[in-house]
This record gives C-alpha cells, sequence and structure tokens, in this order.
C-alpha cells in the first residue's frame, strides 16, 4: 500500500498537511484570502470553519509540524513541514503516510522529515550565497 500524487496535482492548503504547513508561514490576516470564502469538506475529518483553521495553525506554528490525519483522503495520512528561504518565499514538503501504517511510522518518519527539509534549505542557501557571489 502507498500514497502517491502525480506532479503537477492540485490539493487545497486547508486540509494537507504541506498546505496547513505552509499557511502556518504566513500571517493569520492573509489566510482568509488565501482560502477563500467555502471551505470544501473532502472527509469527515476535514476542518471546514475559519476558526478551527486558525487554531490549528497556531499550534503548528509552536510545533513546527503539520498533520493531516485523512482531512483530505480516507486512508492517507500526512506529516509536513514548511519554511521561508531568504526571499521570503514559502517551501512546504509533507509526507503521505496509508492510515493503517500512520501510528506505528509517525515516530519514525517524523525525524527524517524533519532532516528532509534542513537538507531543501541548505541547499537553497548555498545556491542562494552562490548567485549572490556571482
Amino acid at each position: 500500500m502507498q500514497a502517491v500524487s502525480a506532479v503537477g496535482d492540485i490539493f487545497p492548503m486547508h486540509c494537507t498537511a504541506y498546505g496547513k504547513a505552509a499557511l502556518a508561514q504566513l500571517v493569520d490576516e492573509t489566510i482568509p484570502k488565501i482560502l477563500g470564502d467555502n471551505l470544501r469538506i473532502f472527509t469527515t475529518k476535514t476542518i471546514g470553519k475559519f476558526d478551527e483553521i486558525l487554531n490549528e495553525i497556531s499550534r503548528i506554528r509552536e510545533t513546527s509540524l503539520a498533520i493531516d490525519i485523512e482531512e483530505h483522503t480516507l486512508g492517507i495520512c500526512a506529516l509536513g513541514m514548511a519554511f521561508k528561504d531568504r526571499a521570503r518565499q514559502v517551501y512546504a514538503v509533507s509526507m503521505p503516510i496509508p492510515t493503517v501504517r500512520f501510528a506505528t511510522m509517525r515516530a519514525r518518519c517524523e525525524p527524517l522529515l524533519v532532516a528532509a527539509v534542513q537538507s531543501i534549505k541548505h541547499k537553497l542557501e548555498q545556491r542562494s550565497r552562490s548567485h549572490d557571489s556571482q
């Protein structure tokens, strides 16, 4: 069993791990503008109220880790993290995990996600420095 998405697929921000992680990088005032008037409900676990989304984003800001427990797709959970580069662009990364494996895999996957994000940040910083010196 695996979770697969194609390059170029578009997923909603309010109910995906990387979407919520990216939203947590922004100021609260911009979030309703990005999400629009109605939060589409995908599953019975989708957060559909703005105040609940803002509470979730506040929690993500404290921990740096976003979680999707079948909010977008039944049978799929995910961990997500986001960061801004020197130019203040937001980058987000997620690790989807089948729900049946999430409880047992989460503790092992969290540090792998952190390491992946740190590696991406490091490579972006190196590339930015090399462009600055040219």
